[in-house]
């Protein structure tokens, strides 16, 4: 899909603030450039297209069993169902990899698409909170996902590579994730 617009004003942000489970950052990172290169190799550099971000984040995961979610997805590409299987994909990790509880997300009160994602897949309004946005306040809406309200494992999406290393970076008891 050639001619994508790529500029910072083509993204809509879905989650301020998400700290990075920095931890897995050697986890996912080598495993994220191993999945693009064999893209690139199939399909070659040059009819690769950068569709969004999708992102998981954590503090104290050990403790919380929380994540958090957000994601951006490219004008260009929304409404085609991305960022549901984007958001169903980082769930799976969450619930069925990692062992989460829960899972926390939030958009801007104005992203009627992010919300409706988020309310489509078990999320539930949980407040909301006054951000500052390009110099104006702007309100926030705060959902929240429990592992018993995810009934969506998505179809054909398979965790691979998370080894019990994945356990020790993030503090949890051996065993946790197999």
């Amino acid at each position: 899909m050639g001619g994508a617009p790529r500029t910072v004003a083509d993204r809509q942000v879905a989650r301020d603030g998400a700290q990075p489970i920095e931890a897995l950052a050697d986890v996912l990172v080598p495993a994220f450039h191993k999945a693009l290169g064999e893209q690139q190799e199939t399909a070659g550099a040059d009819d690769l297209d950068v569709v969004g971000v999708q992102e998981i984040g954590a503090k104290d995961f050990a403790v919380t069993r929380t994540v958090s979610t957000g994601s951006w997805i490219g004008r260009w590409y929304q409404g085609a169902g991305h960022g549901k299987a984007t958001r169903e994909a980082v769930l799976h990790l969450a619930f069925d990899g990692l062992g989460a509880e829960r899972a926390d997300t939030a958009a801007w009160v104005t992203n009627h698409a992010s919300l409706g994602v988020s309310r489509s897949l078990g999320y539930r309004d949980n407040g909301t909170t006054t951000r500052a946005a390009e110099g104006k306040r702007v309100d926030q809406v705060n959902l929240t996902l429990s592992r018993t309200d995810w009934h969506r494992p998505p179809e054909n999406c398979v965790i691979s590579g998370l080894t019990s290393g994945a356990a020790d970076m993030l503090g949890l008891a051996p065993g946790v994730i197999e």
